[in-house]
């Protein structure tokens, strides 16, 4: 609101007999016992934070009752616990307007990403903090919240000796669960992959992460709200989930674009790549075979359509990749003068560098219909752009127990190229 506008609306709660708490407080009586409960509206004193004492603006906190603080702005906590409230009412963040299991709320005004506090509650020492996320939205015209239901709190205050247990909201605690189980489904994944003899970063590392999320998870309220009142382990906490933050943001963005890129269907009779990987002496590995299985039904669809394999030899290996994808369509039925091959590639940029020059030399079509994993194809078609090929996806299923461990992989892989190149 503007000045005279806040100072109007406030004016008529006072003519309409609402006791305003502007700076102010009052004792309440009720069954024989008393609280002072104060609002903490301070405007000037909130706009200056060189003006840090909480006493000079509420006065001296009373010593023979309990001090409850009405404050919009939970930012404020850490001075209203160090005058001395026993419980404090904040809402302004919205409850962080999308909620994510373990990570609280994403964005709040005036807070940026992550906020630190968004909704439930927090305590220093002795004085707890209940934080609301409110009924509305970021703005009145951006009304919007994800995993974020709305709410109005109503508080009970008992004598002491008759505090209720610990409630948790039904909504956190279904997201806490359904979070939990996810995780345990992705550490089973990498668990999975590694079972098949495939220990690397890509295994192990999803596997790591994925234990120690679900193990905080778990942790008991205390324990968690113990690392959240200690500033060294709240920082690295609050560091990690930024970061975490980030990182799932951009992978679900990426994951977005591999979809859209698998799902461009290639036109009738384009020069067929059929990007090579692990294969075993002289037959393909199951990943290479699904991609030979992709390739044979579009040529097989395409009489007029050619192949380029692709993949090197790897050291001390009779056979190179190209070979083996030859010699597997070409018992399917594929004519082997439909098949050039390119036996010099590494790497999926050397896959399609190598294979454009062949394509170049055989005067083959430059509408291209690449033979991989779905996974595979946001990068590639990239790659293939980039040396003015026009590309399409023939993708192919990976196999279930490699599909997080490659696919976390290409995610990287793909913001690698984004930010240095290929």
């Amino acid at each position: 609101l503007e000045p005279e506008a806040y100072a109007a609306f406030f004016a008529e709660l006072t003519r309409l007999g609402v006791h305003v708490l502007d700076d102010d407080h009052v004792v309440l009586e009720h069954a024989g016992g008393r609280f002072a409960l104060y609002g903490l509206t301070a405007d000037g004193w909130a706009q200056d934070k060189s003006l840090r004492d909480v006493g000079r603006v509420l006065g001296a906190r009373p010593a023979d009752m309990p001090a409850v603080v009405l404050c919009h702005d939970p930012q404020w906590f850490e001075l209203i616990a160090a005058w001395g409230a026993d419980l404090v009412f904040s809402g302004h963040i919205h409850g962080g307007i999308i909620r994510l299991p373990a990570l609280g709320g994403l964005l709040a005004p005036g807070f940026g990403l992550l906020p630190h506090y968004s909704k439930g509650e927090y305590r220093i020492g002795d004085s707890l903090l209940y934080v609301t996320s409110g009924l509305s939205g970021l703005t009145s015209k951006i009304n919007v919240r994800l995993f974020n239901p709305r709410e109005i709190v109503s508080a009970s205050l008992l004598p002491a000796g008759a505090a209720a247990g610990e409630k948790r909201s039904p909504a956190g605690t279904v997201l806490r669960v359904m979070g939990c189980l996810a995780l345990v489904i992705l550490a089973l994944l990498s668990a999975a992959t590694m079972a098949t003899g495939i220990v690397n970063l890509w295994s192990a590392g999803p596997f790591v992460l994925w234990t120690l999320w679900f193990t905080y998870l778990i942790l008991p309220y205390a324990a968690r709200d113990w690392i959240r009142r200690h500033a060294g382990w709240n920082r690295l906490l609050r560091c990690i989930k930024a970061v975490f933050a980030v990182g799932v943001a951009a992978t679900l963005v990426i994951l977005c674009c591999m979809a859209g890129a698998a799902s461009v269907k290639p036109p009738e009779n384009a020069t067929v790549i059929v990007l090579g990987c692990q294969i075993h002496g002289d037959r393909p590995s199951m990943m290479l075979s699904r991609r030979i299985d992709a390739a044979y039904r579009y040529l097989a669809d395409n009489p007029g359509a050619k192949c380029v394999a692709s993949g090197g030899r790897a050291p001390g290996a009779q056979y190179s990749e190209a070979e083996v994808i030859r010699n597997c369509l070409v018992e399917k039925g594929i004519a082997a003068d439909r098949i050039f091959l390119e036996e010099e590639s590494r790497n999926t940029l050397e896959n399609l560098s190598l294979s454009e020059a062949v394509i170049r030399e055989q005067d083959l079509s430059r509408e291209v219909a690449i033979a991989s994993d779905g996974f595979h194809q946001l990068r590639a078609s990239m790659i293939a752009r980039s040396l003015d090929l026009t590309p399409s996806a023939l993708p192919c299923a990976t196999p279930w127990f490699l599909a997080e461990a490659m696919t976390l992989r290409e995610v990287l892989a793909v913001g690698k190229s984004v930010l240095i190149g290929y």
